[in-house]
């Protein structure tokens, strides 16, 4: 389970994604419906970008939305690793707190750290909004086939 807001979906999102499809038989991005923070987009909507994403890149990696606890989404759909990018020491100290939260609400599922590549580790989804805002190109940042409709969304 690679769980997110994906608030929008990054080329480091992606990264990670087709990274985990070489290691699991089965990798599901879970898209956090009603995230605490405020999300302008739906979910419904940044799935099916998502779902653009994947098309032809990898067949054991889907995509789903899910409202509630992670480990009650994971007990669901039979995930038994709840797989997590790390760019930074900011990330991986927030991710191994989360990690002892899950671990105590279901003993059974385990986290799995992947590295960002170096070369995407400066990617996040608030930079890329914020570009998207003042009208720099996000070509670099996010997969080809979603960057107009991140502009349009966006904007």
């Amino acid at each position: 389970m690679f769980p997110g807001t994906f608030d929008p979906f990054t080329n480091g999102h992606l990264d990670v994604a087709l990274r985990a499809a070489k290691i699991f038989d089965k990798v599901i991005i879970g898209v956090v419906k009603n995230p605490s923070k405020g999300v302008p987009v739906a979910a419904a909507e940044r799935l099916r970008l998502i779902e653009k994403c994947l098309k032809g890149k990898a067949v054991n990696v889907d995509a789903e939305a899910f409202d509630g606890l992670l480990v009650d989404f994971c007990r669901k759909k039979g995930a038994k690793t709840i797989l997590r990018g790390i760019r930074s020491n900011g990330d991986f100290e927030y991710e191994h707190a989360m990690s002892y939260v899950n671990k105590k609400l279901s003993g059974d599922i385990e986290t799995l750290f992947i590295l960002t590549n170096q070369e995407l580790c400066h990617i996040s989804s608030s930079i890329v909004r914020e570009l998207i805002k003042l009208d720099a190109d996000i070509g670099t940042f996010v997969p080809q086939e979603i960057k107009a409709d991140l502009i349009k969304l966006y904007k």
